[in-house]
């Protein structure tokens, strides 16, 4: 593996997150899921008022914060560190962006707040891009959530499940270690994809969601955006084509027949 990226789905029961490690060519390894709560129970309780339930939100991420900063895992023997933790920013993204500008920046981990947009909504232009656009995400800014990253759900949703459908270790695949994850797998499996069509203005996705949290496959989806971001992507994992040589046409006079050498 090259790089290790974090992703956190955020809603008011849960923070649900996934740590992998991706290799060039895509190739996936789910190294660490699981879901931050307060004990068992929601974060914010139910008819919570807005500061109260905003103050315990951005507890709830300082706290996940610190455990994700010391993350249990290790290569020969050595701590492993995130290259890039992304948080969704779809819920409470003022409160995401004080977590992002302010304990978050002391961990040591480089943190970014993303946000996943439908196909049909999905459109980066100039307009709303800071740089250029990398595959299917880019960096934007709103005057509530700041800086984030901006990235078409669909298309990274198809392309993280699809990559269970591969052998363990096979370029593209993603894999995950020994265990039970009936719940985990629950998840992931409640968003099935029915159809995809080409439309007018690209490819158009119809899914069917299952009743039931999906967050955990939320989160897969942020860590292909994470690795797309750094780098790693479906299109990144494509063979390099030959560059074309330039093609330099020798001058000749008006009215020669001579030949032309290129």
């Amino acid at each position: 593996a090259r790089l290790i990226v974090a992703a956190t789905d955020v809603n008011h029961y849960g923070l649900h997150f996934a740590v992998a490690a991706f290799a060039q060519d895509q190739t996936a390894w789910l190294a660490w899921y699981g879901r931050h709560d307060n004990g068992g129970h929601g974060i914010v309780p139910e008819s919570c008022p807005e500061q109260e339930a905003k103050r315990r939100m951005f507890e709830a991420l300082v706290s996940h914060g610190q455990a994700m900063a010391t993350m249990p895992l290790t290569r020969a023997g050595q701590p492993v560190r995130i290259g890039l933790w992304l948080i969704d920013a779809g819920y409470m993204p003022d409160v995401v962006r004080r977590y992002a500008e302010g304990p978050g920046r002391t961990l040591g981990v480089p943190l970014l707040a993303a946000r996943g947009y439908g196909f049909d909504k999905y459109r980066p232009t100039p307009k709303n891009c800071i740089g250029a656009p990398r595959e299917g995400c880019h960096l934007a800014e709103s005057p509530i959530s700041g800086r984030f990253i901006a990235f078409n759900a669909d298309y990274w949703r198809e392309v993280s499940q699809r990559a269970w459908l591969g052998t363990p270790n096979a370029p593209g695949s993603v894999s995950l270690y020994e265990g039970r994850h009936a719940e985990f797998a629950e998840q992931i499996c409640r968003e099935k994809l029915r159809e995809k069509l080409q439309g007018q203005y690209g490819p158009v996705w119809r899914w069917a969601t299952a009743p039931g949290w999906h967050d955990y496959g939320d989160a897969m989806t942020m860590l292909y955006v994470a690795s797309a971001w750094s780098g790693i992507g479906t299109i990144a994992a494509m063979s390099k084509r030959r560059p074309v040589r330039e093609r330099r046409q020798s001058k000749v006079p008006a009215g020669s027949f001579g030949q032309v050498r290129l």
